[in-house]
C-alpha cells in the first residue's frame, strides 16, 4: 500500500481537544479513503477509538448506502469544499445522521492529495425537525378541518336565522290583515 505523496502534520492537540469539548469531529484521510488522523470525538461517534480506526478503517467503512463518494469527491476537486448531511454506520452496525463540512488537501506540487473535514452527529437535531414537520401537518389538518367547520357553522346559522325569523313575520302579515279586514278570521 503506497503512502500518500504529502499529509500534513496531525492539528494541535488543543485544537482536537477544543473539536472535542464542543462535539465535533475532525479527520485527515488520503484519496484512498485511509484515516490518518481522527479526534476522539469523531472516533467516538462511529462507536470506536482514534487508534482503531487509524489502525485499518476507511471512510467508506462508515457509509450507510445512502453517501455517495463520487459526488462529494467530484465537488472537493472542482470546488476545494462540500458540506453535506447523510447517514453513516456505527461499528455496531446502528445509523446515526451526519453533518460534514470537508476540505480538499493539496500535495507540494498542488494535487489533490486528500481530504480534512469537521462533522458531527445531528442524529437529535433531525429528529426534532421531523418531529416538526410532523406536527405542522398535523396543525395544517386541524387548521383545514377547523375551517370547513366554520363553514358548515356559518351555513347553520344563516339557514337557523332564516327559519327563526320567517314564522314570526308570516304571523305578523297574517295578523295585520286580519285587523284590516282583508283576511277572512273563519
Amino acid at each position: 500500500m503506497a503512502e500518500p505523496r504529502f499529509f500534513p502534520p496531525p492539528p494541535p492537540e488543543t485544537l482536537l481537544e477544543i473539536l472535542d469539548l464542543l462535539g465535533i469531529g475532525f479527520y485527515r484521510s488520503d484519496l484512498e479513503g485511509r484515516i490518518h488522523c481522527i479526534n476522539a470525538c469523531g472516533a467516538a461517534c462511529f462507536g470506536l477509538t482514534p487508534e482503531a480506526i487509524q489502525a485499518g478503517f476507511r471512510t467508506r467503512d462508515f457509509d450507510s448506502g445512502s453517501y455517495d463518494h463520487e459526488v462529494i469527491r467530484r465537488q472537493v476537486e472542482s470546488e476545494g469544499f462540500a458540506s453535506f448531511s447523510t447517514t453513516a454506520r456505527r461499528a455496531d452496525g446502528s445509523d446515526f445522521v451526519v453533518q460534514s463540512s470537508i476540505r480538499r488537501l493539496d500535495d507540494a506540487e498542488g494535487r489533490f492529495a486528500g481530504y480534512e473535514g469537521v462533522f458531527r452527529d445531528v442524529t437529535e437535531d433531525a429528529r426534532l425537525c421531523r418531529e416538526q414537520v410532523r406536527l405542522l401537518e398535523e396543525v395544517r389538518a386541524a387548521n383545514a378541518r377547523l375551517r370547513k367547520m366554520s363553514l358548515l357553522q356559518d351555513r347553520l346559522l344563516s339557514a337557523l336565522a332564516h327559519d327563526l325569523v320567517t314564522p314570526p313575520v308570516v304571523m305578523q302579515g297574517f295578523s295585520e290583515l286580519l285587523l284590516k279586514g282583508r283576511v277572512d278570521g273563519e
